[in-house]
């Protein structure tokens, strides 16, 4: 029997529209294809021309390419399938309408053949393409080829095998959980790395990951399923916690960031799917039991959420509004010391949306987005004339955000008149209700025509400057040199 460096599965549902895309990215490797690589193509039931690209590429390399055919039962049956027949060193799982950098299995055998002692399985970087092109938000990961230690490097969370290569004597020891429809992957792959505690990263290995730009693929329409909301706690979250708990006798920060990393998708999640109001209880009831698992700086270290989701997880986990305990100083809010929320030097909080300068009043419309209850905190504009007057903020339900439970973000908008005369800038002040004051950086609003000269008439100029907004008064000459150009 012949017998290959690797081996790469395929599980295949209806993807006739990428499918050869994929094979050919196999094909094409530095490797080379007929010597090295053996594709298991598994059709999962496919009702497309998926099977009549399959026995194309069988007939064309009958010694390389294996293919199965199976009533449909999902991507980790297929897997598993796919499992029996690897004649590979080394195995990787890639979905049908996915893609390998040309040179990736050349670069990971070299990678992979140096440190086999010490490793069971190799990850290469993320790229997506199509609907984006982009490297995926846990790229930091490889700013450098290395071996991870998982017990240091607590944040390099690994939740999928379409971007790994593992050894075949592993691959073969495990099986993918039939009962997980989302995340079976990553309850795989971790309960493997939770025994082994390293795994390589490849800088130079790319694995494009396909986000489809009709957002029909099992990722993009996940949330809408009940398995997402139900299933994917049960078997994998809880599952991994006690695994965690089996080896090392207590949930390790690379098992809390992990489950901190997918909960926090969660939590930004607008809505519950198609829960009944009981199955959003106990939805709710489990996220808070797994946040219960998780520590505070775990939290609050999230790469993926805005403050305000991080402040709301705080608050489900302590089942209490924990802003009221927050400590500000400086720019910055804490929690037990913790950093959780600044806002100095940070011009997404306060935004000027449209200004107008008419006769000798400058009008501003603007929004906020203070992380933090509306009574526990006030904002003013100074000049360099005259003392501080407070802004009046009124509710912008057009731009409220609910969560997965019905809570609201509430946002805030301003509308302002400010009388010019002598005035030569303008300031935005922060006021807690400790009393403590932060000048505030201004932004503007995403998408709008406004520029850094945000508008003049024939007296006065206004340009915007980050930290303040600068008036330039025009000298009664030029006021009467443009009136007769005029």
């Amino acid at each position: 029997m012949k017998q290959f460096k690797f081996s790469i599965i395929v599980p295949i549902y209806n993807v006739e529209k990428y499918l050869e895309e994929t094979i050919e990215s196999i094909i094409n490797q530095t490797i080379g294809f007929e010597e090295n690589i053996q594709l298991i193509l598994v059709n999962d039931g496919s009702k497309d021309k998926s099977e009549e690209i399959c026995l194309k590429y069988k007939e064309k390399y009958p010694e390389n390419v294996t293919y199965i055919k199976q009533e449909n039962s999902g991507v980790s049956s297929a897997r598993n399938r796919g499992i029996e027949f690897i004649k590979g060193k080394y195995v990787n799982f890639l979905d049908g309408d996915d893609k390998w950098s040309l040179n990736a299995l050349e670069l990971i055998y070299e990678f992979f053949e140096k440190n086999y002692n010490n490793i069971d399985f190799v990850v290469a970087r993320k790229r997506l393409f199509d609907a984006k092109d982009e490297f995926h938000v846990l790229d930091y990961k490889f700013q450098e080829t290395k071996i991870v230690d998982i017990l240091e490097d607590y944040n390099f969370t690994q939740m999928d095998v379409t971007s790994v290569f593992l050894k075949t004597e592993v691959a073969k020891k495990y099986k993918f959980n039939e009962n997980l429809k989302y995340a079976e992957d990553a309850e795989f792959i971790n309960r493997i790395l939770l025994k082994k505690q390293r795994y390589g990263v490849i800088r130079e290995a790319v694995h494009l990951y396909r986000k489809r730009s009709e957002g029909n693929s099992a990722m993009q329409t996940a949330k809408k399923s009940k398995s997402w909301y139900t299933d994917t706690i049960e078997y994998f979250h809880k599952k991994i916690i006690e695994n965690s708990i089996n080896i090392y006798g207590k949930i390790i920060p690379y098992v809390q960031f992990m489950i901190m990393y997918d909960l926090q998708w969660r939590i930004k999640n607008s809505n519950c799917g198609d829960l009944n109001e009981i199955e959003k209880k106990q939805y709710l009831d489990n996220i808070v039991e797994l946040l219960n698992n998780i520590e505070d700086y775990i939290i609050i270290e999230q790469k993926n959420i805005s403050s305000k989701y991080k402040l709301y997880a705080l608050n489900l986990k302590y089942k209490n509004d924990i802003t009221n305990d927050l400590e500000f100083k400086d720019g910055i809010f804490y929690y037990n010391n913790l950093k959780v929320y600044k806002i100095k030097n940070k011009k997404s909080l306060f935004k000027i949306v449209d200004i107008e300068l008419k006769n000798n009043t400058l009008k501003i419309y603007g929004n906020t987005s203070f992380a933090l209850p509306i009574n526990t905190y006030e904002i003013y504009y100074n000049t360099n004339i005259d003392n501080k007057t407070k802004i009046d903020l009124f509710e912008d339900k057009s731009k409220d955000i609910t969560t997965f439970i019905g809570d609201k973000f509430k946002s805030y908008a301003y509308n302002i008149e400010i009388p010019l005369g002598e005035i030569n800038r303008i300031y935005f002040i922060f006021r807690y209700k400790n009393g403590i004051e932060q000048n505030l950086d201004i932004g503007i609003e995403e998408n709008n025509s406004l520029n850094r000269l945000l508008h003049k008439n024939m007296r006065y100029e206004i340009i915007y400057k980050r930290k303040y907004l600068a008036i330039k008064k025009i000298s009664l000459k030029n006021i009467i040199k443009k009136f007769f150009k005029r």
